[in-house]
């Protein structure tokens, strides 16, 4: 990526994903600040980036088809992440890296394969190491490196970074996969330099040499855009995961409590839930689980009967079909500039449609926050103290990711519901219900 730190580029980045049904996709260059998971309605971001300044990022975007299997994640630096998923007779430790470039000075280049080394170590021994991402590297066909890498690379001679990966590939028994499959020219670029005459291989996939056969294939995808300089590199790894199938559930809908401010309404609620809680008494001896069961159950069919469910409030954003039907004619240039091996009169098209797709994304998003401000004047002028205050605290927010998940005592990353609730419970328990000893004065 560019970088993720620019309108509308995650929801292109996940629109893209889907259309070629990844599982797990390691990302860089996010740019965003800070680490954290974020959870959107198919996709789970982890991420580890710089603390304050928008430069590198790695992460993971998880499909949630197999979301329910990630066990623990670790943002390392912004240059080096990890995330560990359940097998079935293996658990599978990523690690997603972003090397310097071939410029950069030797201190700096050998900081980062200590800080890879280091974080290698401390995956668990029993796991299968996959290391992906951009790595800077160029590969070379050199015999004396083999069975390290193998003789279908794009380059014939190895670079610097090239050879710091052998070294590392070598000392930790590992493969350089990316290397060991017979495809064109064109599925093995990965890189592309700005004026489209330089292409290069520098974004490798790493696994120990003891489960190489489970790789099946490792090649790109020109077709895949979304304004990156890099191609879209995809392997496919042959796993015996974990059988355990997240099952999902509806989301219960709010009730409708704007009807109490009804006189007549409220006084209707009152009444059935005064008959109701009499025609069913309890005393101090009952089980306590049983009368909170009771009364929760009282006050829910009550306000199912008399207060309806609200509908589902829709998040409007300022990304409507105008501005996805801009990013599909981009797209669709795109792909034409591929066929036409850019020539001149393909890649002024789709630099126009480009240019395009960002005027109608700015406009549209200026027109919402004009459309924001319009609404909280509305709310001031009406006296609409609550809502007005909700919403201007809300625009005055810095992101904040929102997430469901949660670490056990052991570190273990949760997904599941059933297990959070009981982690959530074990917490509550052991903060409330500690015995305290007298101090003595």
């Amino acid at each position: 990526m560019l970088s993720l730190y620019q309108a509308g580029a995650l929801k292109k980045l996940l629109s893209q994903l889907d259309s070629y049904k990844t599982d797990i996709t390691a990302l860089q260059e996010i740019r965003w600040t800070g680490e954290g998971i974020i959870e959107k309605k198919n996709h789970t971001i982890f991420y580890s980036c710089d603390s304050k300044r928008h430069m590198f990022g790695t992460g993971f975007i998880v499909n949630k088809r197999i979301k329910h299997l990630v066990t623990d994640f670790k943002a390392k630096t912004p240059r080096i992440c990890t995330i560990r998923v359940r097998g079935l007779f293996f658990n599978y430790s990523l690690i997603c890296v972003h090397a310097p470039t071939e410029e950069k000075d030797d201190d700096e280049k050998d900081n980062f394969y200590e800080e890879l080394d280091q974080t290698y170590e401390e995956c668990p021994k029993r796991d299968v190491k996959i290391i992906l991402g951009d790595l800077n590297a160029k590969i070379g066909q050199e015999e004396v490196h083999r069975p390290i890498i193998g003789k279908y690379s794009l380059h014939t001679l190895s670079n610097d970074n090239g050879l710091r990966l052998i070294d590392f590939a070598c000392s930790k028994n590992m493969v350089v996969a990316s290397t060991l499959y017979n495809h064109k020219d064109i599925h093995k670029m990965t890189w592309r330099s700005p004026d489209g005459q330089t292409y290069n291989q520098i974004d490798h996939l790493l696994i120990d040499a003891r489960h190489v056969s489970n790789v099946m294939d490792v090649r790109t995808f020109r077709g895949a855009n979304i304004d990156s300089d890099h191609y879209l590199l995809i392997s496919k790894i042959r796993s015996r995961i974990s059988n355990a199938r997240k099952t999902y559930g509806t989301c219960a809908r709010k009730f409708n409590i704007e009807k109490l401010k009804t006189p007549e309404i409220s006084s209707v609620y009152k009444k059935q839930l005064n008959e109701y809680l009499e025609k069913h008494p309890t005393n101090d001896n009952d089980n306590i689980n049983d009368m909170w069961k009771l009364l929760k159950n009282t006050i829910t069919q009550t306000a199912d009967t008399v207060l309806d469910r609200m509908e589902r409030i829709t998040y409007i954003d300022w990304f409507d079909t105008e501005c996805e039907q801009a990013t599909i004619r981009k797209n669709l240039a795109y792909k034409r500039m591929q066929q036409r091996n850019h020539t001149r009169k393909a890649v002024e098209e789709y630099r126009t449609a480009r240019k395009e797709e960002k005027r109608i994304h700015k406009r549209k998003k200026k027109i919402f926050i004009e459309h924001e401000l319009k609404e909280l004047e509305h709310l001031r002028s009406n006296n609409e103290s609550k809502s007005f205050y909700q919403k201007l605290n809300k625009s005055r927010k810095d992101f904040q990711p929102r997430t469901t998940l949660c670490r056990s005592e052991e570190g273990i990353l949760l997904s599941e519901e059933d297990d959070i609730l009981s982690r959530w419970a074990e917490h509550f328990d052991e903060l409330l219900n500690t015995e305290t000893s007298n101090q003595k004065t």
